[in-house]
């Protein structure tokens, strides 16, 4: 008998489309997680077990949005450990927080217990938003890499619709409100159970010395032998990547605030933070958590739908820009500025409606605007890209680059070639 293949015997595209789809897991828990209390928080059954009073706005308003503060302490907990555990260790213990918070949630019987429950669900949640995009690009082809990613957005917007659907069904069974909180432990478990089978990221185990599993990763990935020409031109373009980073000294968290290397990782790290802070200021958080009549919810997840899907290019950069020993930092302060402005959004938005009503819209609407100029003059084009030649864009160590930008130009023409040949 041959020797069983890793990775549950998959390689190539239906690797990669594994990896991504079981990630999804934790994309379809942002989704549902950020639908399913401003969903069900305004039902008399929910409050009514929780203990909360209908008029008790502010409450009600911090229960909502205190997930967000969770949210927050994960990617940070992400972006301090996650290049010691790795992307899916991360992911791992990022899903069995959430399941921890499901429970506490479900169990509620007052309202100190479903806040403790909806921080550590965020803190969970925080974990896999500001690691997954990170682990998707690490582990896709350039070509693949954009679309990859996008799924996962797509199926976080099918998460809200899936919560408003789940409150709609459950809305009039009061012994069972509490099944709608519950049921996205299922999600949860999903990725638990698949994710230790998958690879590591290989860009991960390179940068950490471990060169004979990255080995294994590449040639499956790649579903060709180690020897192959492409497996060897990715290989000495990741090896080179991370040769640039090392001639620039070693990791260390104080360069994400002031480098003086050449890396430009502050430029970086600050236009990852932009392009989610940009994404959110238009307000789209303003209706999402706080759709809370039974018609909405259906009318409202309808919309997502078709709607729900332009938003997914800044979730890419945010993994994108910085260097592989920077990445994990990158990403999860990316996610950190999306739930950062999402909870300012979500407590200041209501009381502008209230204020000024449809003139918040107006606000919104210039923020909109502002978007153009932002996007197109300060962010690089990265389309057909790999994640090392994005590094020749912002450092200009001549020496390095010319040898990193031959080596990614070598890639380029070698999976081109290839993708001629398979056409």
């Amino acid at each position: 008998m041959g020797q069983r293949k890793p990775f549950l015997g998959l390689e190539g595209t239906a690797l990669s489309w594994a990896i991504s789809l079981t990630s999804a897991s934790a994309f379809l828990l942002f989704g549902y997680d950020q639908g399913i209390m401003g969903s069900i928080i305004a039902t008399p059954y929910f409050l009514q077990a929780v203990n909360i009073e209908a008029s008790d706005a502010e409450t009600i308003s911090t229960v909502v949005s205190i997930y967000d503060i969770g949210c927050m302490v994960g990617c940070l907990v992400a972006a301090v450990w996650g290049g010691t555990l790795g992307r899916k260790r991360t992911i791992f213990y990022g899903m069995g927080i959430m399941v921890v918070g499901a429970i506490l949630q479900t169990a509620s019987y007052s309202v100190a217990q479903l806040i403790a429950g909806r921080v550590v669900s965020g803190i969970g949640n925080g974990m896999n938003t500001g690691t997954v995009p990170a682990y998707i690009s690490e582990v896709s082809r350039a070509r693949s890499r954009g679309k990859l990613v996008a799924t996962q957005l797509s199926i976080a917007a099918f998460g809200i619709v899936i919560a408003y659907w789940m409150n709609y069904g459950f809305f009039h069974l009061s012994g069972q409100i509490l099944t709608v909180v519950a049921f996205q432990i299922v999600f949860a478990l999903i990725t638990m159970c698949v994710i230790p089978s998958l690879p590591e990221s290989p860009r991960f185990l390179y940068s950490k010395g471990r060169n004979e599993e990255a080995d294994i990763v590449m040639s499956a990935l790649k579903a060709l032998p180690l020897e192959h020409e492409i497996v060897q031109a990715e290989r000495a373009e990741i090896l080179a990547a991370i040769a640039l980073e090392d001639h620039f000294g070693e990791y260390n968290i104080k360069t994400i605030f002031y480098d003086k290397s050449g890396q430009k990782i502050p430029l970086r790290i600050g236009l990852v933070c932009l392009i989610q802070a940009i994404q959110q200021l238009p307000g789209v958080n303003v209706s999402i958590p706080n759709v809370s009549s039974m018609r909405n919810d259906a009318h409202f997840g309808a919309v997502l739908v078709v709607g729900g899907r332009r938003y997914h290019p800044p979730w890419l950069i945010g993994a994108e820009l910085c260097p592989v020993r920077y990445r994990h930092v990158g990403s999860a302060m990316n996610a950190f500025t999306n739930w950062a402005f999402t909870f300012i959004i979500v407590k200041t938005g209501p009381i502008g409606l209230a204020d000024i009503g449809w003139r918040l819209y107006i606000v919104f609407i210039i923020f909109i605007a502002f978007q153009f100029p932002i996007v197109w003059f300060l962010y690089p084009e990265t389309k057909g890209r790999s994640l090392e030649d994005i590094d020749t864009l912002f450092v200009k160590d001549e020496t390095f680059t010319q040898t990193l930008g031959e080596k990614s130009e070598m890639v380029r023409h070698l999976e081109g070639h290839k993708t001629s040949i398979a056409a």
